[in-house]
């Protein structure tokens, strides 16, 4: 059956007026394509935030997946609700993809048509290559708001949305539950798992984000995983039993132990940013600090919700690297009120989510930075790479990133770059490849090679840019 899938990031698309909006705002667009589907998938995706400021409820969803489907003639409709932790770029990623993968065979087909609501330029550029590759015979339909869109062309291929299916749940049951607060299904208890209830009954969607804001393992039952989407479909089967699990997906259950008072190492959790596994603990917590930068930390703090942000930031070094791997970021310049201002954001794949972020308040973590009135140091864009570092100690809950350089190290200027703007170097390792530096000129640089050091060291640096993974020459 040919489908029409729509995907809705309802995190910067949510109208003042309520969800219901949204299908009179794209009515005109998809009647520009009544036919080209028999069935019409609508996959939400959004985080914690959203659903409980906005108070969304599973009927309103239902609603506007419906008045998609009548807008663009389609015979049946189906909707996919992806919730997320209120973390950087969660959303995104999920839409990726769910893109290419359903969770279950319902939302599986041939798709001719595919539309985005979004005002990510990165998630639309993602799927812009997901769609119209090469000799793929796909085209751009639609451009811009309310609806970025593609569709096959009368000879273009449809493209197959592919079901994820789970294996036979094998195992025993046990005499009883475990002593652990969490802990992920083994293969030794899959069978077991199959049969119990969510952990959460989701009977209220607003009030399920609450408790995965406190839950976040949650998800890994009526979620996605780093390696299943599974969970979006059991999110819609209120009532039911979990179902089928296959042991790598990283689903875990609530054990009869109390909550740890204090935890140990940190790793990464099953169901991405927005929590950490503890195994000697066996419980997984809301963490809105980068498990990497967890390790660096001389004692993990925990408060009602999980992880303390402010507390346990106190306790790390201030101005050292706390991330071994870098994170590639984009510098470009955009127009907000009167002057240009400077946006930073960190790029990762279009199904991975960050590895590390900005941290600026105990429940603010964003993955992109804007600095107003300061796009005019920024004439062109300038790709970059950051590790994470706690500037200083009059904020406790901030958590910034500083370029991968240390002083000293010296940088090669490919192109002249006028003062008092930012401008593009590259490394100049001993051993691999060069990597993108931004560098800020105090006056015109030549091109050369220069000594440098990250911006947040100079006493001459501006305010506004000591928190962005920048250079400046010594």
């Amino acid at each position: 059956m040919t489908m029409a899938l729509i995907l809705v990031d309802l995190d910067n698309v949510l109208p003042d007026g309520g969800v219901t909006e949204l299908v009179d705002d794209c009515r005109s667009v998809l009647a520009d394509h009544r036919g080209i589907a028999r069935k019409c998938v609508t996959s939400f995706a959004f985080n914690t935030d959203t659903a409980i400021g906005a108070d969304l409820s599973y009927e309103a969803l239902e609603a506007v997946a419906r008045g998609f489907a009548e807008a663009i003639g389609a015979d049946s409709h189906r909707v996919e609700i992806g919730l997320t932790p209120t973390m950087p770029q969660t959303a995104d990623v999920l839409l990726a993809r769910l893109a290419r993968r359903a969770p279950d065979t319902g939302g599986a087909g041939s798709v001719t048509f595919a539309g985005l609501l979004s005002k990510d330029r990165d998630l639309v550029a993602a799927l812009d290559e997901g769609f119209v590759k090469p000799k793929s015979r796909w085209m751009r339909a639609a451009r811009g708001w309310p609806m970025n869109a593609w569709r096959a062309d009368r000879e273009g291929r449809s493209i197959a949305r592919v079901a994820e299916v789970a294996g036979s749940a094998k195992g025993e049951t046990p005499l009883g539950l475990p002593e652990f607060y969490t802990q992920p299904v083994g293969r030794a208890h899959a069978r077991w798992a199959a049969a119990r209830a969510v952990d959460a009954p989701p009977e209220d969607l607003s009030v399920l984000a609450q408790l995965i804001d406190e839950e976040p393992w949650l998800l890994s039952q009526v979620g996605s995983t780093k390696k299943s989407l599974r969970g979006v479909a059991r999110l819609l089967r209120r009532g039911e039993a979990l179902g089928p699990i296959c042991v790598d997906d990283g689903v875990e259950l609530r054990g009869r132990a109390e909550r740890p008072t204090h935890v140990s190492r940190a790793e990464a959790a099953s169901v991405g940013i927005g929590a950490a596994r503890f195994p000697d603990e066996r419980a997984t917590l809301a963490c809105r600090i980068p498990v990497e930068v967890l390790s660096h930390a001389a004692e993990v703090q925990l408060e009602r919700r999980g992880v303390s942000v402010g507390a346990t930031l106190q306790r790390l070094e201030f101005e050292r690297a706390l991330s071994s791997s870098p994170v590639n970021v984009r510098l470009w310049a955009t127009r907000r009120g009167r002057s240009p201002a400077l946006v930073a954001k960190i790029q990762v794949s279009s199904t991975a989510q960050p590895a590390i972020w900005w941290i600026t308040g105990d429940r603010k973590a964003d993955s992109e930075r804007t600095v107003p009135a300061a796009g005019e140091w920024l004439p062109a864009e300038v790709l970059t790479r950051g590790v994470a570092y706690r500037p200083d100690g009059r904020t406790r809950s901030r958590l910034a990133l500083r370029a991968e350089v240390e002083a000293g190290d010296r940088v090669r200027v490919e192109n002249p770059i006028a003062a008092q703007t930012i401008g593009q170097a590259t490394t100049i390792p001993k051993h691999g490849k060069p990597r993108p530096v931004a560098l800020f000129a105090w006056r015109h640089v030549p091109v050369c090679e220069v000594a440098v050091e990250p911006i947040h060291l100079s006493p001459r640096a501006p305010d506004e840019l000591t928190d962005l993974p920048i250079v400046v020459p010594t």
